[in-house]
């Protein structure tokens, strides 16, 4: 992507939130900041690290299913880089990624491509479950929508899930020619599909990540007098992790704080503490990661593999 392009995405991005603040005109945004006081930033800091725990854990498991041994503090802060990057650039993130995992283990192309891969299979997976379970949860909300809503997250959920098992027996089915070229990735690919179970639990802790994220949000919302019952919660952070899926701007920016005070509207809570609510999320998520990356990029650096990586 070039600079120009860059710079066109993060201006979308900015763009995007700036009308959803000027279309709705969060005047309480400043006490539903105060509202949220010390107990509500550390509940939503809680949280926080431990949806990027899980995360974390679901990435060392592929890699050491892979073998390549890294610890969960290593993928941990890998994540925050990963999110740093995303929140200047969409979709940066898993270069980030890529890149910071092979300069710490020496880990092949192959095998990223196909632990990279996965992980977004497992992600869509996780996703397309909760989104199944908020919809079911929620059909007096959802009302007419409720078909469709079932429709396009079982398909998420069993496409992902299909995809994470059945993706190197797709690949063993394609030319010769190609798959000589492919081989190596083919078989790190079917490394990561051969066992269910391993995929299974990885899409069981992906499902807690989303579930925690939604926690934080449900947290703000109660800090504010907009008490949620689980049920409730649970909707609108189906509807605002579809971000990881459509991030055409930095971090999901605009599109995320869209998508939560969308749900919220379903529920009936006010615009102008949904739009408070998902304005100090994200002003939350963007203080931790820019206090995070740069202690990150540093204990990474100190901690670099020095073996020779492999090509």
């Amino acid at each position: 992507m070039s600079r120009r392009a860059h710079i066109i995405w993060w201006l979308v991005g900015v763009t995007a939130l700036a009308g959803v603040v000027w279309y709705f005109r969060p005047d309480s945004f400043l006490q539903s900041l105060q509202k949220v006081g010390f107990v509500g930033v550390a509940g939503w800091l809680a949280a926080t690290i431990m949806a990027r725990m899980l995360a974390a854990e679901v990435s060392m498991s592929l890699l050491r299913t892979l073998g390549y041994r890294l610890s969960r503090m290593q993928i941990f802060l890998i994540g925050w880089l990963r999110t740093f990057s995303n929140q200047i650039v969409p979709m940066t993130g898993i270069a980030v990624y890529v890149q910071q995992i092979r300069h710490q283990s020496g880990a092949s192309w192959q095998d990223l491509a196909a632990a990279s891969s996965q992980q977004f299979f497992v992600g869509a997976a996780a996703l397309g479950v909760i989104g199944v379970l908020a919809t079911l949860c929620n059909v007096q909300v959802t009302g007419n929508a409720t078909g469709p809503l079932l429709v396009v997250f079982s398909a998420l959920a069993g496409i992902a899930l299909a995809s994470a098992l059945g993706v190197s027996r797709v690949m063993q089915k394609m030319p010769r020619a190609l798959l000589r070229r492919i081989a190596a990735a083919s078989e790190s690919f079917g490394k990561l599909a051969s066992n269910p179970k391993l995929v299974l639990s990885l899409i069981g802790l992906h499902s807690g990540a989303i579930l925690l994220r939604g926690a934080r949000v449900w947290l703000l919302f109660g800090a504010v007098g907009a008490g949620l019952s689980w049920r409730e919660a649970l909707l609108i952070v189906a509807l605002a992790e579809a971000t990881v899926l459509i991030a055409v701007t930095p971090g999901g920016l605009g599109i995320r704080e869209a998508l939560i005070i969308g749900g919220a509207s379903l529920l009936d809570i006010p615009t102008d503490i949904s739009v408070a609510v998902s304005l100090i999320d994200r002003l939350f998520v963007v203080a931790l990661t820019g206090i995070m990356a740069a202690p990150s990029a540093m204990y990474l650096h100190h901690r670099s593999s020095r073996r020779p990586v492999q090509e």
